[in-house]
């Protein structure tokens, strides 16, 4: 009687798995689907984050037939996201709002990262339907990768060709009769979008090589790694010839294999496992049990750990809501995934632990809404304080289009919406569109901002720009400010420089404009130089320019 109870139970709870994985795809994804376009849509609400001007006009000038360079006739690298450059520049060719544009394909690439997710272990018949719902319900639930979706950037473009690159890699491995080279293609794409994505392949290369089974001709190494090429090879031949360097000018602004920027980038990595989300992860130890068994959850733990390692080789990020890790959030879940999977067998199979697995499995379900309140803090800082920011930038930028001629070079650290708006010649003070900053010889100690460790003042002094905005673009809520008592505040080493150089002095007074919304934007303005327009299009001179050139007389 025992035994016949047990096969009933058995068939009961197979026809309950079959009709909850119907309900999954027709009820459930939906559901997360919706939810996800919930979050997109608050975080759409906020302005984009400055870095995402550059990539806008890289967009521009090359649609308008200047090549892919931020200042004409200059070719620097600022950038490190070619196709998702590439892929700007069609809404660009059409006269479209790129910030606008940006927003949807981001939002497009994270609901598709969310189907894939959601179908990565779909071909698994032992998996329980109900355990299918965790990695994309993390995935919906992390409010970093809504927010990053939407904040202007390719972050949201490299984690779905990461994810793509996963399943196929996945695939090759478990399908003989899938198409061989399609996870190379994935992950070629993704390096072409992010820099971490030739870690990603070079790990998925060496899982082949070692985990693999049979020959090297069965194990696809070769056939791997020359698609790769195919695809990774001319890009960066052409860099070479075009920029005349090997790697993006931001790399040589923002990285330097050094002890200082490893153990920043581990405190930042380690921040994402932190607070109260780390109740989440007990399950990856089970997950890296499982991989012993299963090439999936193997391959996964290899290409998530190797991202994990080139973000901390990269010194992390100086921006809230880990944008790093973003790209490889769906590989971490579907970990968890395995992890929760393994807990629910063990929980029903485990004899005298099958309490303490279900008391595991508790925890893991509990930690999902905390993981969630983890994240979700950072990803609202950061999107209101690119918000604000942003939107005082554009003012800027727009306003100086108006007032000063074209020909105007301007230098300043944010060289996002004020160059893009304004239009005008820009030097970058913290060296990510300048060669000159980015190759100086400086030592990055990781003490200050991550991305903000290089510079050189001199060189911007011998250049001679007209505007130096000082201060991140300082902007006074009332006015007029009295020139002699401006207080700067000075960030990176091209400012402090700036700000202690007597030839600033000599060369350069304090000076002020009234914007559009009634605030005054500050800056330091050349002696011989005035604006010849105020907001209005009226004729000016500034009166700071004349108590200038008679304080400059009397010195002399």
């Amino acid at each position: 009687m025992d035994a016949v109870r047990r096969v009933r139970g058995l068939r009961s709870s197979a026809r309950s798995d079959v009709a909850f994985g119907r309900t999954w795809w027709k009820v459930w994804l939906p559901v997360l689907l919706f939810t996800q376009l919930g979050v997109l849509a608050f975080f759409a609400r906020f302005g984009v984050i400055d870095d995402a001007f550059i990539a806008f006009r890289y967009a521009d000038h090359f649609v308008q037939g200047h090549g892919l360079v931020f200042n004409l006739g200059e070719r620097v690298e600022g950038y490190t996201c070619f196709l998702w450059v590439m892929l700007l520049s069609l809404p660009a060719a059409l006269n479209l709002d790129l910030v606008v544009a940006s927003k949807l394909f981001g939002a497009l690439f994270a609901a598709l990262t969310l189907v894939v997710t959601a179908r990565f272990f779909s071909n698994d018949s032992t998996a329980a339907p109900r355990i299918r719902w965790f990695a994309p319900g993390l995935l919906v639930g992390n409010a970093a990768v809504g927010m990053w979706s939407v904040h202007g950037l390719e972050t949201a473009l490299c984690m779905l060709l990461l994810t793509l690159a996963l399943r196929a890699d996945a695939r090759e491995g478990d399908e003989p009769r899938s198409r061989a080279g399609s996870a190379a293609v994935w992950y070629g794409l993704a390096s072409l979008t992010r820099p971490e994505g030739l870690f990603a392949f070079l790990a998925s290369l060496l899982f082949r090589g070692v985990v693999g089974r049979g020959s090297w001709k069965e194990r696809k190494v070769l056939r791997h790694a020359l698609v790769y090429a195919g695809i990774v090879l001319p890009h960066f031949v052409w860099r070479y010839f075009y920029y005349g360097h090997p790697l993006p000018n931001t790399y040589y602004a923002k990285v330097a294999l050094s002890w200082p920027l490893v153990v920043r980038g581990s405190e930042y990595v380690l921040g994402f496992f932190g607070g109260f989300g780390a109740l989440l992860f007990v399950t990856l130890p089970l997950a890296l049990w499982v991989a012993r068994r299963d090439r999936r959850v193997a391959l996964l733990a290899c290409v998530a750990g190797a991202h994990l390692g080139a973000v901390m080789l990269e010194g992390g990020d100086g921006f809230p809501g880990w944008r790093f890790l973003v790209p490889i959030a769906p590989a971490l879940y579907l970990l968890v995934q395995a992890g929760m999977q393994e807990l629910l067998r063990l929980a029903r199979e485990a004899g005298r632990w099958r309490l303490l697995a279900r008391i595991a499995l508790l925890v893991g379900v509990l930690g999902v809404p905390l993981h969630a309140h983890h994240l979700f803090g950072p990803a609202l800082e950061e999107a209101r304080g690119a918000d604000a920011f942003t939107r005082r930038l554009t003012l800027v930028g727009r306003t100086l289009r108006k007032v000063v001629p074209a020909t105007t070079r301007i230098c300043l650290n944010p060289v996002g919406a004020v160059p893009y708006y304004s239009g005008l010649y820009t030097i970058d003070m913290l060296g990510l569109t300048d060669a000159h900053i980015a190759h100086a010889d400086v030592a990055m100690q990781a003490g200050g901002y991550a991305g903000h460790e290089k510079g050189d003042g001199e060189y911007i002094l011998d250049r001679a720009p007209e505007l130096i905005l000082l201060g991140n673009v300082q902007v006074a809520p009332q006015g007029p400010v009295n020139p002699r008592r401006i207080h700067w505040p000075l960030l990176g080493i091209s400012e402090h420089e700036i700000g202690r150089s007597p030839r600033t002095r000599r060369l350069y007074v304090p000076d002020q404009l009234r914007l559009p919304d009634g605030r005054y934007l500050l800056f330091l303005r050349r002696i011989d130089f005035q604006f010849r327009r105020d907001v209005s299009g009226n004729a000016v001179e500034s009166s700071a320019l004349r108590s200038g050139l008679r304080d400059e007389q009397r010195a002399q």
